[in-house]
C-alpha cells in the first residue's frame, strides 16, 4: 500500500519517490519501503530503517527537494525521542 508520493531530480532527470507500506501482524510490525521510479521505468525498493513498531504521522518535500518524514510509537508515546526523523 502507498503512503505518500514526491517528485525529485537526479543526475538523469525526474525520479518518483514512494513511501510503501507493507502491513504486519501482532508478532511482525508494519515495514516500510522506498519505491524509487525512474524516466526509464526501473524500478529501486530501499528498505526503510526505523525501530520499533511505528506509523508515519508526518512527510514533506521541502523546496531543495529533501523530503521529510516523522514516525511515531503506535502506544501514542509523546516522547519525542522515541520517534524516528528521516530525511531524504
Amino acid at each position: 500500500m502507498g503512503v505518500c508520493s514526491y517528485l525529485g531530480n537526479n543526475e538523469d532527470g525526474k525520479d518518483i519517490f514512494n513511501l510503501v507500506l507493507v502491513e504486519g501482524d501482532k508478532k511482525n510490525p508494519d515495514k516500510y519501503f522506498l519505491l524509487l521510479i525512474n524516466s526509464q521505468l526501473e524500478l529501486r525498493e530501499i528498505p526503510v530503517d526505523i525501530s520499533g513498531d511505528k506509523t508515519l504521522v508526518y512527510s514533506t518535500q521541502f523546496a531543495n527537494e529533501e523530503i521529510v518524514m516523522v514516525f511515531a510509537p503506535n502506544g501514542g508515546s509523546a516522547d519525542l525521542l522515541s520517534y524516528d526523523y528521516l530525511v531524504f
